[in-house]
């Protein structure tokens, strides 16, 4: 499960989500229960929000990037990269191995 910080013009609160489902939120976003998280972070670019990883007390959090409209979750523990998900516009997310990511990140990394 990861947690995450949502900034709008009137209001922040917080959302849960596990498996790309959000699973808990606070009550200005209780619409959301039970979507899906990509969708929502679509909404969310398009209206302005934004939405930051809060870190676990494990030291564990996620960070995104977008890249030709394509959304890229990267997994950390502390400073160690763990994993990288790639959220297609058009499909299911999977990971990603190393050679699968396009250069541009790649290089980032």
């Amino acid at each position: 499960m990861t947690s995450y910080r949502i900034h709008t013009p009137t209001f922040t609160t917080e959302i849960d989500v596990d498996t790309n489902t959000i699973i808990n939120s606070g009550p200005m976003l209780a619409w959301t229960l039970g979507k899906d998280f990509d969708t929502f972070r679509e909404y969310c670019n398009k209206t302005g929000w934004t939405i930051e990883p809060m870190l676990g007390n494990n030291g564990s959090h996620v960070s995104w990037l977008e890249y030709k409209s394509e959304g890229y979750e990267l997994f950390w523990h502390e400073d160690v990269l763990q994993r990288v998900t790639w959220h297609p516009k058009n499909g299911d997310a999977r990971d990603l191995s190393v050679s699968e990511m396009p250069e541009v990140l790649r290089k980032l990394l």
